[in-house]
């Protein structure tokens, strides 16, 4: 019996499919479909790591020994064959350690490509992932940005039509019923256009309108001064007064920036439009989230 018979005979009796297996001997079912095979053969301390979990002598996988089969008849009258098999040492990989893959928990030999991702609040842990780990995290983070990004056009497309179309409607019919005048028509449609750029850019998310929106707004937020009154009643008077009057000052430049910010935006985003179609469709990494 050869080597790789022994093998898939002492796997077999003690139920273990070759996946089980190769978890055992800390190799893949392929390596261990292979040994079966007599394709290759495992190194001496691959054997060893065998023989304890198999609990048989060493002496057994390197010598010519035979092991009848389980459909073979126990009592033969005819000794088996003995296979003269010539083992050879696989070849000891000694490379260093330099990292276990956090999805696989495989160890990653020197000379291998190691990825490290800074992943967690204020990338506080640095992930570690083999290559076939890695490639795997990557198609995940395609898939995710690309299911992103239709999620967010179907989005941008309804809000926009939905501010846009009743301008462009408006425009539309009041010049064919002669109720606007043509420079009034081209305005429509220009306030048509503007309005589903903006709430398309806005919502879609792939260039620089939503956070310039924001951004512009924020400065509105500002921290007003503070109060100095006195303990008495005219004191607390003046100081609710204040606060209320205060309120409203705070509203009313949060209002004023907010304005601003969106005029800037409509402006703006008449001439992003295209660039963000382009990439609504052709580059899901733009997308942000």
């Amino acid at each position: 019996m050869t080597l790789g018979e022994k093998i898939r005979h002492h796997r077999s009796k003690a139920n273990l499919t070759q996946k089980d297996f190769a978890d055992k001997v800390n190799v893949t079912a392929q390596a261990v479909s292979r040994w079966e095979q007599d394709i290759v053969e495992p190194s001496i301390q691959t054997l060893k790591r065998m023989s304890e979990i198999f609990n048989v002598s060493l002496d057994e996988f390197l010598s010519n020994s035979y092991i009848p089969k389980q459909e073979e008849a126990p009592t033969q009258p005819t000794p088996a064959p003995i296979i003269i098999q010539q083992v050879t040492q696989e070849k000891i990989d000694n490379r260093r350690t330099i990292g276990v893959c956090e999805h696989c928990n495989r160890p990653i030999l020197e000379g291998e490509t190691i990825h490290r991702h800074r992943i967690g609040l204020r990338n506080a842990h640095q992930l570690v992932l083999c290559e076939a780990c890695n490639q795997k995290r990557n198609l995940s983070i395609q898939t995710e940005k690309l299911n992103r990004t239709k999620k967010n056009r179907f989005w941008a497309f309804f809000w926009g039509l939905l501010f846009g179309v009743p301008f462009l409607y408006a425009a539309i019919s009041g010049f064919l019923n002669g109720d606007l005048t043509f420079e009034a028509f081209l305005t429509g449609l220009g306030l048509s256009y503007v309005l589903f750029a903006f709430f398309f850019t806005y919502v879609m998310k792939n260039n620089f309108i939503h956070s310039f929106f924001w951004e512009i707004t924020s400065w509105g937020f500002v921290r007003l001064p503070g109060i100095i009154f006195s303990f008495d009643i005219d004191g607390l008077i003046f100081l609710i007064t204040a606060k209320i009057v205060l309120f409203f000052i705070g509203i009313g430049i949060a209002l004023i920036a907010g304005s601003f910010a969106l005029m800037l935006s409509l402006l703006l985003s008449g001439f992003v439009l295209p660039f963000s179609l382009f990439n609504a469709y052709t580059n899901p990494d733009k997308t942000m989230y």
